[in-house]
């Protein structure tokens, strides 16, 4: 079984969110919107940060080559827990996942780690190897309903 509480500096920092332009899904380093100002682009106001698809970034002039960039709605933007479902899938902040005998769970940031949510409320337990990503929240909220 994996716990899905576990310290933070025992995993790989990665993220995915959802391009502005296309509702595509990229997987790489979040660019803090503190410092991302939308290089005044058109969407230009909107909250927006940027995914790095490049893997690492080892320095500030890397970060700033347009073909790795990525603009992303923030409101999509999930981190992944160092954690695989029953297929090897990765799961994310905001992956729906499925036990075939509990039902659906949402996967959720709180009080300093991840945890299961299964009707909102906060559920104590582990990812187990029955477990299976069968959607997100962005996409499929109706799943958390079943």
């Amino acid at each position: 079984m994996n716990s899905l509480r576990f310290s933070y500096f025992m995993r790989v920092l990665k993220f995915r969110g959802k391009k502005i332009d296309s509702n595509e899904w990229v997987y790489g380093s979040l660019v803090n919107n503190l410092w991302c100002y939308a290089k005044a682009h058109k969407w230009a106001g909107i909250n927006v940060c940027e995914i790095i698809t490049s893997g690492e970034c080892s320095d500030y002039e890397e970060m700033q080559l347009e073909e790795f960039n990525i603009t992303v709605d923030p409101k999509t933007v999930g981190q992944f827990p160092g954690l695989k479902d029953k297929n090897g899938k990765d799961i994310y902040e905001g992956d729906i996942l499925n036990h075939p005998n509990s039902g659906n769970f949402e996967v959720k940031f709180e009080d300093y780690g991840f945890y299961l949510f299964y009707n909102g409320f906060k559920q104590i337990g582990h990812v187990t190897e029955y477990m299976e990503v069968i959607g997100n929240i962005h996409e499929n909220p109706e799943l958390l309903n079943t």
